[in-house]
């Protein structure tokens, strides 16, 4: 009867359990792919991953295929992603057995084929593009794309909105070529507020757009605007390099950092995305090797995947500050009880003092009435 009853016990519990669950509103939660854990370190892109946190975050191996027949020649990208509460960062690696900073025009054999041979090739790329649709963009049934048609006709995929940040080992690297002017002599801005300035590179980037269905704006610099509709305004004035990037090539593997603060200044608010800790992105990554003729449309890309900024740190210093808040807890419970040893010692006193009192009054009301 006694295990019986305890049977019956248990079996109540989980009855309870269940029936709570299933009284809860079902919600859709996004399946998280990489996790962005949080770092009190600070960052220098230089492309080397020297810092400390970048080997306590593990990497997530991101398959890579052709966007058309043509593209597909990287196989994957190895994608670590961290924050500091206030800054994104993002380390890539990937596998190229040529270094490409050349930045030729492309030649077109067909649509999506470039022309290349031992002598003429295009500079090598890293695309994440970042999703800003209100909807998800994989119920939306919208493909992930890097560069997609704006070189062709100035259209992007329809239904698409997201924020594109673009590295390039040619110019917008410090270690490139061309670095840190597009040409020589520097161009000027074509519009906005620095309409005929010159145009200098302040530090390696990568160029941060407004993809869409009608165009693509490289916001900030005014170089580069496709597709007859757009809805940036180019009087505004827009920060142009906040997106900070730096890649360097060694033994066949591109090593590439990059940083964004969470939050852009406030006139690129609308035409960049805002990240927050504790929510989930959706983004794609894409790689473009310039020797086997990948360029512009034609590249390597990931299906979307969704990106967790996490409030946990990375395990060293998770476990430093779990030791720290243990120590804090037992320091506490320790002056907690000091109190309560205090006040039980002052109650005994007052207790004693209060009966020695007692005493006192007693004998001395005890000695009044034998007078």
């Amino acid at each position: 009867m006694k295990n019986l009853s305890q049977h019956t016990i248990v079996l109540m519990l989980l009855l309870s359990i269940v029936t709570l669950f299933l009284s809860q509103p079902l919600v859709a939660q996004a399946a998280t792919d990489i996790v962005a854990l949080k770092t009190g370190e600070q960052i220098s892109v230089n492309g080397m991953a020297d810092e400390g946190f970048w080997s306590r975050i593990p990497a997530t191996v991101v398959p890579l295929s052709g966007s058309n027949e043509y593209g597909g020649h990287v196989s994957s990208v190895n994608i670590k992603v961290a924050h500091n509460g206030t800054w994104l960062f993002i380390l890539a690696t990937w596998t190229d057995a040529t270094e490409d900073r050349m930045g030729q025009n492309p030649i077109t054999l067909s649509q999506g084929q470039y022309l290349h041979n031992e002598t003429y090739y295009y500079e090598d790329h890293f695309i994440s593009g970042w999703s800003m649709a209100e909807d998800s963009p994989t119920s939306a049934g919208v493909n992930p794309f890097a560069i997609d048609t704006w070189f062709i006709d100035g259209r992007g995929p329809e239904g698409m909105i997201a924020n594109s940040w673009t590295w390039g080992g040619t110019d917008t690297d410090s270690g490139g070529p061309a670095w840190p002017y597009p040409d020589s002599p520097p161009p000027t801005y074509r519009w906005g507020p620095h309409e005929g300035e010159p145009l200098i590179y302040p530090y390696s980037y990568a160029r941060d757009s407004l993809m869409n269905s009608t165009g693509n704006w490289i916001i900030g610099t005014g170089l580069f605007h496709g597709g007859g509709v757009c809805n940036v305004n180019p009087a505004i004035d827009l920060e142009g390099f906040t997106v900070r990037a730096k890649g360097l090539w060694e033994s066949n593997v591109w090593t590439l950092e990059v940083a964004r603060p969470f939050t852009t200044v406030a006139n690129n608010m609308p035409y960049s995305i805002q990240f927050e800790q504790g929510q989930t992105y959706p983004v794609s990554f894409a790689v473009l090797d310039g020797y086997q003729g990948e360029v512009m449309e034609t590249n390597s890309i990931s299906e979307w995947m969704n990106i967790e900024l996490s409030s946990q740190y990375t395990y060293l210093e998770q476990d430093v500050l779990d030791a720290t808040q243990a120590a804090q807890d037992a320091a506490q419970a320790a002056d907690e009880t000091r109190k309560v040893a205090e006040t039980s010692t002052t109650l005994t006193y007052v207790s004693i003092a209060v009966s020695a009192i007692a005493i006192i009054m007693s004998a001395i009301s005890l000695s009044r009435k034998k007078e």
